[in-house]
């Protein structure tokens, strides 16, 4: 992590390993005659990636490559995210965010959502993935280390007549707790 005036840059790489194993026996087939289903197939190869992320106490900006360096040929893919915090009075605040990920051969994904918070201890947000679905999610603080939230997501797509949505809950601890930001919660 860097410190440029009263901001921070942080640079990350990751390296994995990536196994993947097909058994053709193992499936009902419908269709014997493709090709891609005629043999049984192991692959394993080194995956590394790299990701970049910048931030200050209104302003983070960050990018990711997860799969940038493979053994095997791999479609291409990133993601791009930014936000801030804009504070409207002592107790209220604002935080707009997008997330731009790109795979090769895929519709771009857009994600856009817009978080509210209210003396810092809590927070109510709503969003939407371009074409895809929308959501709303609520968050509490309890203490610097603990915090709690709900989201619910609904299809806004082609199959939303198939799809009742989903419900995620969250429980955040922060083992160690010695953050100095001015303000973890935001960033």
């Amino acid at each position: 992590r860097l410190r440029i005036r009263d901001s921070y840059l942080a640079l990350g790489l990751q390296a994995g390993a990536d196994a993947r194993s097909f058994n053709r026996n193992q499936l009902r087939i419908r269709d014997t005659d493709d090709p891609l289903l005629m043999q049984t197939a192991r692959k394993n190869s080194f995956v590394c990636g790299t990701g970049a992320y910048f931030y200050s106490k209104h302003f983070y900006a960050g990018f990711a490559a997860p799969e940038m360096f493979k053994q095997q040929p791999n479609p291409l893919q990133f993601q791009v995210h930014t936000g801030g915090l804009i504070t409207l009075s002592p107790n209220f605040s604002l935080k707009p965010s997008l997330l731009v990920r790109y795979l090769d051969h895929s519709p771009l994904y857009t994600n856009v959502a817009l978080t509210s918070y209210y003396k810092d201890w809590f927070g109510l947000g709503a969003g939407y993935t371009y074409g895809n679905a929308w959501f709303v999610y609520a968050d509490i603080r309890l203490n610097d280390q603990l915090s709690f939230g709900y989201a619910h997501e609904r299809d806004a797509g082609p199959f939303s007549g198939f799809n009742a949505g989903s419900h995620e809950v969250m429980l955040r601890y922060l083992f160690r707790y010695r953050i100095t930001a001015i303000n973890p919660r935001y960033f």
